[in-house]
């Protein structure tokens, strides 16, 4: 049986915040499954997720950066206001 692990577990294997990981899921990046209201990770999905990163043949990889970014910075920039806030 497949091994599936909750958000909150993924988010600290990876030294991610929630929010992040849940915006790979969003972005199609990290595969889920979904069970009532939760989402859940298989193992063998993170697991390839990682290994893409670590080999660069991860096809969204720019998606993980820009995700690092967001989380130091917020999303509208390094003031926090946003494109339309200018």
């Amino acid at each position: 049986m497949t091994r599936l692990y909750r958000v909150d577990d993924v988010a600290q294997q990876l030294r991610l915040g929630r929010a992040t990981v849940y915006r790979l899921i969003a972005r199609g990046v990290l595969p889920t499954v979904k069970i009532g209201r939760s989402r859940r990770v298989a193992e063998e999905d993170l697991h390839a997720f990682i290994e893409a990163l670590r080999t660069g043949r991860h096809a969204d990889e720019s998606s993980f950066e820009q995700t690092r970014d967001e989380r130091s910075f917020g999303r509208g920039g390094r003031d926090g206001r946003t494109a339309q806030a200018r």
